[in-house]
């Protein structure tokens, strides 16, 4: 068996990978030749996995990146039972010094690390950079009332709306969910950053994986309000992506699938991601679901040829700025 096959079987035995890193969502997401695997294995046993996006060359440079639509990838460890705290520090630095040996030589790697990984001195010793990024998350260990306790007071009397006209609903099309989306780049006069291929490709393997609904916020005469895409594992329901009508944002459509989904993953024993934003507006908008906030790692390297091609790019810029 090659990598990739031993990686198949691996998933099907850790339940805990997440979505973002089973071969079903890379074959979507980078297609099947797209992508490939480091695994750290003895005596024919698989210990520990990383996936990654195969390298590309831009502009001169390899690049090695995130998949678009994808939030995290980053290293899966199977830890022994019982290990004590130091002993599994010791152990992690062997695994990941074993997956950095076999990374791909790249002139731009970039990775966001699943919320899992909390220690990344390896990767520190090993001359990658970090920057903390952030998610919002609600455990399914709260019970669903006490979420809406955590809601600020606008989502709280929406929640409580008695007279709402939104119905949210699943079965209508791909087409008019990507459009939806579109219309909210058109509002900031951008491209949309993902196809509507892509977005057939991701409903697809969802469907076929059972971890995947698309929610609509249909108004009393079948207007989209918004839309969202939720995606899951065995662990997490994530808000993966979505989009809303700029002339129907302000009647709270995006709210009222958020009540619905976070409803649903607490319904199913899953945690709920909001998948969080750097993007000021965005970030308050998530928190005021009442979730909690939580850091993950972002991990980064740049050859030299890269280091000096982005300097002199950057003091272009500032030269241009005066």
């Amino acid at each position: 068996m090659n990598n990739k096959q031993k990686y198949i079987e691996f998933c099907k035995k850790e339940k805990s990978i997440p979505i973002f890193s089973k071969p079903f969502w890379l074959d979507a997401v980078c297609g099947e030749g797209g992508w490939d695997v480091i695994l750290v294995e003895k005596g024919g046993e698989v210990f520990a996995s990383m996936p990654y996006i195969k390298p590309t060359v831009r502009h001169s440079l390899t690049y090695s990146t995130m998949p678009k639509l994808t939030q995290k990838l980053g290293p899966y460890i199977k830890y022994p039972n019982g290990q004590k705290y130091e002993a599994k520090l010791a152990y992690e630095k062997k695994i990941v010094k074993e997956i950095i040996e076999l990374l791909p030589e790249v002139d731009y790697f970039s990775q966001n690390f699943n919320l899992t990984v909390t220690n990344w001195l390896p990767w520190y010793w090993a001359k990658f950079s970090q920057t903390t990024r952030y998610s919002y998350r609600i455990p399914y260990t709260v019970n669903f009332s006490n979420v809406v306790k955590n809601f600020s007071r606008n989502n709280r009397q929406l929640f409580n709306k008695k007279d709402s006209n939104i119905n949210i609903v699943h079965n209508l099309t791909t087409e008019e969910f990507y459009n939806t989306c579109k219309k909210t780049f058109d509002r900031q006069n951008l491209p949309i950053p993902y196809s509507l291929d892509l977005v057939k490709r991701i409903f697809k393997a969802c469907n076929e994986n059972n971890a995947g609904l698309a929610f609509f916020a249909i108004g009393e005469n079948g207007d989209i309000h918004s839309v969202s895409y939720e995606i899951w594992d065995d662990n997490t329901v994530y808000s993966l992506f979505g989009g809303a009508d700029t002339k129907l944002r302000s009647q709270g459509g995006k709210n009222y699938i958020m009540f619905n989904a976070i409803k649903f993953a607490m319904d199913t024993g899953k945690d709920f991601d909001f998948e969080g934003s750097m993007i000021e507006p965005i970030e308050n908008f998530y928190r005021q679901f009442g979730a909690i906030q939580t850091p993950y790692f972002q991990i980064t390297k740049l050859s030299r040829k890269a280091r000096i091609l982005y300097g002199l790019k950057n003091l272009a810029r500032d030269i241009i700025k005066g």
